[in-house]
């Protein structure tokens, strides 16, 4: 099997992580009941400015991306908080479908564990849309275990 090698990203990877984060975008639209208005602007409107808070602020936020030879397949996006209940979260983590099953998300969960270590962070959390079992069975097989639920309601 081909290694997996992760790494931290920079602002030059955020094309190919635009064009992995519209894939999940679009898993997400498949199997979603209901989206809030805050994601209904364009990916590059909505996606890009999370981007930018990462290279902007990279002792709050962090990108890893997992490559197979040479091509990235996955990432996964983590950031420290004051205003949830854990002091971190992942806060996006996505594998291109035909390396799935292939222990890449996993590789990312160990770098982003890694990285809030570092930064004296006891406990992550992660959060995903109801809807998404592939997320609820994998973060389940990774010992995450269900704290909060959100419910949201048009106005």
């Amino acid at each position: 099997m081909t290694e997996t090698r992760v790494r931290e990203a920079t602002p030059g990877d955020t094309d190919t992580l635009l064009s992995l984060w519209t894939a999940l975008v679009d898993y997400h639209k498949s199997i979603e009941r209901v989206r809030p208005t805050r994601w209904l602007g364009s990916v590059g409107e909505t996606l890009r400015p999370l981007l930018e808070q990462v290279w902007a602020a990279p002792d709050r936020h962090t990108i890893f991306v997992a490559e197979i030879v040479g091509d990235v397949v996955g990432f996964v996006r983590v950031s420290l908080t004051e205003d949830r209940p854990c002091p971190a979260r992942i806060d996006t983590l996505f594998v291109a479908e035909g390396f799935r099953g292939r222990r890449v998300g996993t590789r990312l969960l160990d770098c982003a564990y890694a990285w809030c270590r570092q930064r004296r962070a006891e406990e992550v959390a992660v959060a995903f849309i109801a809807p998404n079992d592939l997320a609820r069975e994998f973060y389940d097989r990774a010992g995450f275990q269900p704290l909060l639920a959100t419910y949201i309601r048009r106005l």
